[in-house]
């Protein structure tokens, strides 16, 4: 029973892990893009205030 626990704690613990490893790596794949973005159409961009 304790074993169980263990390794179901421990499956949890690592899922856990992978998702927030894949969200930082999509939120900085995702940043880079808008920072690549905002730098070729800089010059056209109007930035709206409170728009961020």
């Amino acid at each position: 029973m304790s074993r169980l626990c263990l390794t179901q704690s421990l499956e949890f613990c690592l899922g856990g892990m992978a998702n927030v490893i894949s969200v930082i790596l999509l939120t900085r794949v995702h940043c880079q893009n808008l920072i690549n973005n905002n730098q070729e159409k800089q010059h056209e961009a109007i930035i709206l205030p409170g728009s961020l």
